[in-house]
């Protein structure tokens, strides 16, 4: 018999339990629960409730040389169905690889969510490579090429639904970085990728382009990033090189 509520009952503690895991980070590998009750805004009492069932099923790990906690190895067990079953990336990965050998530039891809860019894919052209991102690694979408390239893909509802909340977000900074992302999408429109020059880290420019050119709840985006001794002017050469890669994995795929 059909429900007679409109909206499906949503359950608070799998939210609480979800937000608890994101704390952790590579630069917040070990948290405790004083400090997992700050971050969450969780009594200590949840928070100590939450951190023993997450560790009974394999998704925390206590350390107890610091009386903290790190994420467990079940954790990995969730994402690597996500990355196995995406054929964009298999189908991908070898023209990445061969672009980052030819230009000597690191070469991404990745996908949305809320305001991050996650990578799903990575090739980089040396060990020292000032940036070392590994899948799932994020980026901020609102600085980055890649994060611009996967907001020009989205619905115009869900677009305006993540400027509002980068708006109320970012309070006063929201209209330079609403400028630049509008200067992306022109790019976009006119070259078929767009570029940032240095803006989330001022020792990289990277361009980027959207795998599809139809709106879609799920965008994915390449990128390549080139150190900032690279020039402004070269930095535009490698556009059409990831345009390349864009249309040979989407002619591959049989997307139009």
């Amino acid at each position: 018999m059909p429900s007679k509520t409109s909206k499906k009952a949503i359950s608070s503690t799998v939210i609480q339990g979800f937000s608890l895991l994101k704390c952790f980070t590579q630069m917040r590998p070990l948290l405790g629960n004083k400090e997992l009750s700050e971050l969450c805004n969780l009594p200590p009492s949840t928070i100590a409730r939450l951190t023993h069932t997450l560790c009974e099923i394999g998704l925390l790990q206590r350390v107890n040389q610091f009386r903290k906690y790190q994420l467990g190895y079940e954790a990995l067990t969730l994402a690597y169905p996500v990355i196995a079953n995406m054929r964009e990336r298999h189908v991908a990965r070898r023209h990445m690889k061969e672009l980052t050998d030819q230009t000597r530039a690191q070469t991404s891809m990745a996908v949305i969510n809320n305001l991050d860019a996650i990578y799903v894919e990575s090739f980089r052209p040396e060990e020292d490579w000032l940036f070392k991102p590994e899948i799932g690694t994020t980026r901020p979408i609102l600085l980055t090429a890649i994060g611009h390239s996967l907001l020009y893909s989205l619905p115009t509802d869900r677009f305006n639904y993540l400027m509002a909340r980068a708006k109320n977000t970012l309070k006063g900074k929201f209209s330079v970085i609403r400028h630049q992302i509008e200067e992306s999408f022109s790019q976009l429109n006119s070259k078929g990728y767009c570029s940032v020059l240095g803006t989330y880290r001022p020792e990289l420019h990277a361009v980027s382009v959207p795998l599809y050119k139809v709106q879609t709840e799920h965008p994915i985006a390449f990128n390549l990033s080139v150190k900032i001794d690279t020039s402004v002017s070269n930095i535009h050469k490698f556009g059409p090189r990831l345009i390349e890669l864009r249309d040979r994995t989407a002619a591959e795929m049989g997307i139009p």
